[in-house]
């Protein structure tokens, strides 16, 4: 693990309290967030949906409703909301999301940059929807905190591949 991934996930305690803030606002809708996002996903990066193999030939409106997909909606926010409890330890999040890319390789989903680039941005709309009291800050916390997410992720990728 190269010490720029570490360096990146460092935040400050106000964009911690402004990340765990809006993460709460979120979640008063969770399984509203959590779909959310991953339909946005199937909808605007293509070839995201097949990598799930039940959902391959359903359309968007009976992924929503299928139990598989709400399932895994619900693991994906359970690993955010164990992020924003740790995130005063770096350490515990870089190594939480070195094993999200880990995971997803050895499933044989090589995501590539772009596709993290994307969920980002399709990721932190959802937070704008769903958070309440979303702000410049609180959208200028999830950037930062992201980029680090993303350049964790990358970097194991490429670690794997190599």
């Amino acid at each position: 693990m190269g010490a720029s991934q570490g360096k990146a996930l460092i935040l400050t305690p106000q964009e911690k309290k402004l990340l765990r803030e809006s993460w709460h606002d979120c979640m008063e809708s969770r399984v509203d967030f959590s779909i959310a996002v991953f339909l946005r996903v199937f909808e605007q990066i293509d070839g995201t949906q097949p990598l799930f193999e039940q959902l391959r030939s359903m359309s968007i409106s009976e992924v929503k409703t299928h139990p598989k997909m709400k399932a895994h909606c619900i693991r994906v926010t359970a690993i955010i909301g164990s992020v924003i409890t740790d995130l005063d330890d770096p350490t515990v999040i870089i190594e939480m999301f070195r094993n999200v890319a880990r995971t997803h390789y050895k499933l044989g989903n090589h995501l590539g940059d772009s596709h993290y680039t994307k969920f980002g941005e399709i990721f932190l709309s959802c937070v704008k929807d769903y958070d309440t009291n979303y702000s410049g800050k609180r959208r200028d916390a999830w950037a930062k905190a992201f980029e680090g997410v993303k350049a964790t992720l990358v970097a194991t990728k490429r670690e794997l591949e190599a």
